[in-house]
């Protein structure tokens, strides 16, 4: 490797690092406060647990859209999709079968899996506009507005009052989400650099840097959460923040690239995830009440068909 290079992959190491730290106090800070109002696992998972460990993909878009490199922002956000399912949740079957329950999950998976294909059809004239920004920005707005009135209406207990030393809890908790923004914002920075010098270096296109080693280093946070929720028992925490992620990733953060600066869409790249991304979720339907192992170890299997058909479309030149 060119010896020009290794501070850009130095990049990517330490912004993995400081993605998974910023992460991991974003959803306790998150977590803690979101607690207090006694809201199902899943719920809270999808919501606020999944759009915390997805701020990542989110500096990393911000960053790459206004220095004008929005394929790498898009690469980032469909890319960390496919990882968040394939490669995340197939680790994590590895430990063994994973309890869901079906009702529950049905209309999230329909929505995930509609959200792809929505942005398929965008897209088809090579173009993701500011408009179809727009349109992504209002799937997620609907989705998240009908998934938190639902919560609402099954709430379980009432909200804790504050009360003496709760207060210092709250400054706690506030301190943590403060620390995990200005960690992650740090984060974004050194993804959009280091993968922007290695597409130059290598001569990829940006959307299949952003799909590979960007969206790992930035799923990082999903990866700790969905992890530690399987070793903990907390089984809704894991899948709900992956399937949360997806659709944050796939409407609002891909919507805030095509807002900032419209995308100019390489479209056989974009096609293979868009399609490969789809038929993720499907995998994520449960089983008789439960995610096997096998499935897992399917889901890995894709995951390394999905790298290999990547590298196959790099063979072919120069498709940007």
């Amino acid at each position: 490797m060119n010896e020009a290079l290794w501070p850009h992959v130095g990049a990517l190491l330490v912004a993995t690092v400081l993605a998974g730290i910023g992460g991991e106090l974003f959803v306790r800070g998150v977590v803690g406060v979101a607690q207090r109002w006694a809201l199902p696992e899943l719920l809270l998972a999808m919501t606020v647990a999944a759009c915390a460990p997805s701020a990542p993909e989110m500096t990393v878009t911000i960053a790459a859209s206004a220095s004008g490199n929005s394929a790498l922002a898009m690469g980032d956000a469909l890319g960390s999709n496919i990882t968040n399912i394939l490669l995340i949740l197939g680790l994590s079957l590895l430990f063994g079968p994973l309890p869901a329950d079906t009702r529950a999950l049905r209309w999230h998976v329909a929505y995930v899996l509609a959200a792809p294909l929505v942005t398929a059809g965008l897209v088809v004239d090579g173009t993701l506009s500011r408009w179809d920004g727009s349109v992504l920005w209002v799937g997620f707005v609907a989705w998240l507005w009908f998934t938190v009135t639902s919560g609402r209406r099954t709430r379980v207990q009432a909200a804790t009052d504050l009360v003496g030393g709760m207060s210092v809890r709250a400054g706690l908790l506030l301190a943590r989400l403060v620390a995990g923004v200005g960690i992650l914002a740090v984060a974004g920075d050194l993804f959009a650099q280091g993968g922007r010098a290695m597409a130059r270096a290598f001569d990829f296109p940006d959307a299949v840097v952003g799909a590979t080693v960007v969206a790992l280093g930035t799923s990082m946070p999903e990866l700790m959460t969905t992890l530690v929720s399987r070793w903990r028992g907390h089984h809704d925490v894991g899948l709900g923040t992956l399937l949360g992620s997806n659709l944050f990733n796939g409407l609002a953060i891909l919507g805030t690239a095509a807002v900032i600066a419209p995308v100019q869409v390489p479209l056989l790249p974009t096609w293979i995830m868009l399609l490969l991304g789809a038929g993720a979720v499907l995998l994520v339907m449960p089983y008789r009440g439960e995610l096997s192992r096998m499935r897992g170890v399917l889901m890995l299997a894709c995951y390394a068909l999905y790298v290999t058909a990547l590298g196959v479309v790099l063979g072919l030149g120069d498709i940007r």
